[in-house]
Formats: structure tokens, sequence, C-alpha cells
């Protein structure tokens, strides 16, 4: 994923466009709102958890996973030039997930297909 990052970060704007309404479909569903602690496994350069913690607030976090860390670096450099504060990311295999951490809501937009046997190897973890 690494050598990906940066066509990731070039095609973002239409990927975006085309998974956004995607994206407020899936925090209607979970009833994100303000205050809430959010995980969001494989996210990338940083998509749904930036929507995310903007929709938290200050009194809410957000952390966001995922296995490259130049995609999670592009990630970064968008969460502090958008101002938020709210946000972390961490380099992580969501198919070995362990967090010391509990969160109210997780969330996944399209990066279950990455993970072999997904409802066995995150059925413990979440």
């Amino acid at each position: 994923m690494n050598d990906q990052s940066t066509a990731w970060q070039h095609w973002f704007p239409l990927i975006e466009n085309a998974l956004g309404d995607l994206s407020r479909c899936m925090f209607d569903q979970v009833g994100l709102a303000p205050g809430h602690s959010v995980l969001d496994l494989a996210t990338g350069i940083g998509e749904p958890a930036l929507e995310a913690a903007r929709r938290v607030g200050p009194t809410g976090r957000v952390l966001g996973v995922d296995i490259s860390p130049a995609m999670l670096g592009i990630a970064q450099v968008r969460a502090e030039t958008a101002g938020l504060t709210n946000v972390e990311f961490r380099v992580m295999d969501i198919g070995t997930l362990s967090l010391p951490e509990s969160f109210d809501i997780v969330l996944c937009r399209c990066g279950l297909m990455f993970v072999d046997n997904a409802d066995t190897q995150l059925g413990g973890a979440l």
C-alpha cells in the first residue's frame, strides 16, 4: 500500500466524491454524534476518519488505523491542514487488531475486503 499512497492522494477528490454518500449513510446508520469515540479501520489517507472527527467535535475522538505508514502520513497532513486535533492515526494491521482502549463506534468503509477471514479475525477484536 505504501507505493500506492501517491495515487490515492492524487485521485482522492474523485474517490471521495464517489464514496461520500456511503460515508454519510454510514454516519447516519450508527448515529455518529458529538462526543463519540470512533475507530476507523483501514482509514487509508484519512476518510472517513477526518469527517468523523469533524462530526464528533472537540469532545469526541477518532482513531484511524491502517497498515500503510505512507497512507497515514498523508492522513496526518490532511488532519493538520484541516485543524483537527481530535483525530489520531496509527499503523496497524486490522487482521491482527489489538487495542487497549474501547470505542463507541467502529467504522470500516471499504477495508474489510483486505482482510482474509474477517469474520473470524475481527470477531474477537470488535
